[in-house]
């Protein structure tokens, strides 16, 4: 199985829960907006409709411009689905033909002729200097041990739980589209606890495991 195949699978089912959510909004309160500075129910509902094509036209292109976003408002809720439809059936045309290495490739963001990556590292003073020296410590180290080559260093990757205090890292298989796992660096949880150590841990999908190994078996044989 391609890599693309299990993130169009998995589109294909958060598709179903988004579309059930823009069916529900009301008609009537598309002007409405939590704050004065925020966007409007119906800005932000549109903005869900049509962020799977965005993205994935955003992906299909290495380097990539960062884009000029825009808040554009639905004159009724009753374009909120046929937006999404739209934007889900793009996203498959463009996200079908990429293969594998394409979407193994490190991914450039560019403004102008310069990378958003390095001016964020630029910005960052001496805490981000320390950081990048422990990655690149880290990188050298699987280097040695010959695991460099399946390792990807991603300086936007952010995960849900709030108390790591370090690196954090997710597991991916080329066979399965998803996660198969992650973990990271937290050192100041189990203080919380009574105990002032340092920590780092990760955790398994064991069904995404055992699917992943399965796919790779079917590989080897040849099926």
């Amino acid at each position: 199985m391609a890599l693309i195949d299990g993130m169009l699978q998995e589109l294909d089912l958060e598709t179903q829960t988004t579309r059930r959510v823009l069916e529900r909004v009301p008609n009537d309160h598309l002007s409405w907006r939590p704050h004065a500075k925020a966007r409007t129910l119906g800005q932000l509902a549109l903005h869900v409709a049509t962020v799977p094509g965005g993205v994935a036209e955003l992906a299909s292109r290495n380097p990539a411009q960062a884009p000029d976003f825009a808040d554009p408002s639905p004159s009724s809720a009753s374009e909120l689905v046929a937006a999404l439809e739209r934007s889900i059936a793009s996203a498959k045309k463009t996200l079908g033909g990429m293969d594998d290495a394409a979407l193994m490739a490190t991914w450039r963001l560019m403004r102008g002729d310069r990378e958003v990556l390095e001016e964020a590292r630029s910005l960052g003073g001496a805490a981000v200097e320390r950081a990048t020296a422990r990655l690149g410590e880290t990188l050298s180290a699987l280097e040695a041990r010959g695991a460099a080559d399946r390792v990807r260093i991603d300086l936007g990757l952010l995960r849900d739980l709030g108390y790591y205090s370090g690196a954090i890292l997710e597991v991916y298989d080329p066979a399965l589209g998803h996660v198969l796992g992650g973990g990271g660096r937290y050192d100041r949880l189990l203080k919380r606890f009574g105990l002032d150590l340092p920590a780092a841990g990760f955790a398994l999908y064991l069904e995404r495991v055992h699917i992943a190994q399965m796919e790779e078996e079917s590989r080897r044989a040849g099926r």
